[in-house]
């Protein structure tokens, strides 16, 4: 088998994370992966996580027979990041979309692995959405998350 499962727990409202640990800056990647993951089953997708070898892949997301590969980190700063985030995708065989998601604003896709800032990512529309304002209300929330997460670095 390609993708074996492994839990991970997910909050639905961040606010309980603040009040049990107060300080969610410390894990800035841990609100990034929680939100998300909650964009894509918002989205309609399954998301799990997934081992390929001995690495593991943040979201393994099927959806009407297609597959998504999400990897979620703060920055891509420096070669060790760079080298675990890529690297654990390129060990994926099959040609479903890969993602690498991250604060940075600059374009860092290789490989056929699309690497997009989180904003953009959870900005995007989908076909079956509407520009409703409550859309962009909610995608506004989830960002001022990851901002309040950060320390406001993201500004």
């Amino acid at each position: 088998m390609l993708l074996a499962t492994q839990e991970k727990i997910c909050l639905s409202d961040h606010g309980i994370r603040e009040a049990l640990y107060g300080n969610n800056q410390r894990d800035v990647n841990q609100v990034m992966k929680n939100i998300v993951y909650m964009e894509l089953l918002r989205r309609g997708y399954e998301a799990t996580v997934g081992k390929v070898k001995n690495a593991e892949v943040d979201f393994c997301a099927p959806k009407s027979g297609d597959t998504l590969y999400v990897q979620v980190t703060y920055p891509l700063a420096g070669e060790k990041t760079m080298e675990r985030e890529f690297g654990v995708q390129e060990t994926i065989p099959d040609n479903y979309p890969k993602y690498i998601l991250s604060v940075d604003k600059i374009n860092r896709s290789q490989n056929g692995i699309t690497h997009k800032n989180i904003r953009d990512f959870l900005l995007e529309q989908q076909d079956d959405e509407n520009t409703s304002q409550d859309w962009l209300t909610k995608k506004n929330i989830a960002f001022k998350l990851i901002q309040q997460a950060a320390g406001n670095v993201l500004r």
